[in-house]
């Protein structure tokens, strides 16, 4: 993948406070350097994605699994993040959980780390031996999240653009072993639509790259029970 822009971003410490440049220039200051990193984290990704303003976005999960790629999408609190960690330690390239941009029939992952919190180390016992989980023993709920990636996995963090072979849609059902089923095309573009953001460019043909993707895909939906069944049943249909 090509490096299309670049900024030099600088931090320094003054007199008590940390300020932030770009490009040599002063753009902001903070009070803390654990402010100053999460400050100039947030530039990173804002000034990335404006150096993408005619992809589609959607909030999916993308992955390889045998070298074949698919996209899991669904609404909040459906347990994408929880899916793509175990599909991650079940052996698939899983590079987001989060941000897709879609263009030209390409998808990729937004690199933005995974998000973690306590449910899913309860759903997935292979986390607990994660640094972050041991240093949260005891944490309370508010306070337990942490951000991880394939990396601390020893998994390569590969974000190219993939050819989406098989789409999931996937909806909450715990408690019970996970339910598989196909969908038709028009079903699925809905479904996706529902989790999608037009290009900030404001394209008009942002639409049929949409169609076109659900098109070329095979479809299914998902009624997620337990995590295991659920990534063969992905691992099954990629």
């Amino acid at each position: 993948m090509a490096i299309e822009r670049h900024w030099e971003l600088g931090v320094w410490n003054d007199d008590g406070e940390v300020r932030l440049t770009v490009d040599g220039q002063d753009v902001d200051f903070e009070l803390t350097a654990f402010q100053a990193g999460e400050n100039l984290l947030r530039r990173m990704h804002r000034e990335a994605l404006a150096a993408s303003p005619d992809h589609v976005r959607f909030r999916a999960v993308i992955g390889r699994s045998g070298g074949r790629g698919f996209l899991v999408a669904g609404p909040r609190r459906s347990g994408k993040t929880t899916l793509a960690l175990g599909l991650l330690l079940a052996g698939c390239e899983v590079s987001g959980d989060e941000l897709v941009l879609l263009r030209d029939g390409r998808a990729v992952a937004f690199p933005w780390r995974f998000i973690v919190n306590e449910p899913s180390v309860a759903l997935l016992p292979p986390l607990r031996a994660l640094p972050p989980v041991v240093a949260r023993a005891g944490a309370l709920a508010r306070d337990w999240w942490f951000a991880t990636d394939p990396t601390d996995f020893g998994r390569p963090w590969d974000i190219r653009p993939a050819a989406i072979e098989s789409m999931f849609w996937l909806e909450p059902g715990h408690g019970s072993r996970s339910v598989v089923t196909e969908v038709g095309k028009l079903d699925m573009t809905r479904h996706l639509l529902s989790q999608t953001t037009a290009p900030p460019s404001g394209r008009a043909d942002w639409l049929g790259d949409v169609t076109r993707l659900v098109e070329g895909t095979r479809t299914f939906r998902i009624e997620m029970g337990d995590v295991a069944s659920t990534c063969v049943a992905v691992a099954d249909r990629v």
